[in-house]
């Protein structure tokens, strides 16, 4: 029926929409953390992408469960 295409849609709609956010937030987390570890390091040059991924490991074992 039409009403059960709409609330379909919604749902779906509302299912992307959250997906989105919990991939902004999970971003958002895994910068704050690598500013955290580049700080705690010393601010060193160059070192941008191991640290990334370092902070990368630690939000996603803790969120991603």
């Amino acid at each position: 029926s039409m009403e059960c295409r709409r609330v379909l849609f919604r749902t779906t709609y509302y299912n992307e929409l959250l997906m989105r956010i919990d991939s902004t937030a999970l971003s958002r987390m895994i910068q704050e953390r690598a500013y955290f570890i580049w700080q705690e390091k010393g601010r060193p040059q160059g070192q941008d992408y191991p640290i990334w991924l370092q902070a990368e490991k630690e939000i996603r074992s803790k969120v991603c469960k």
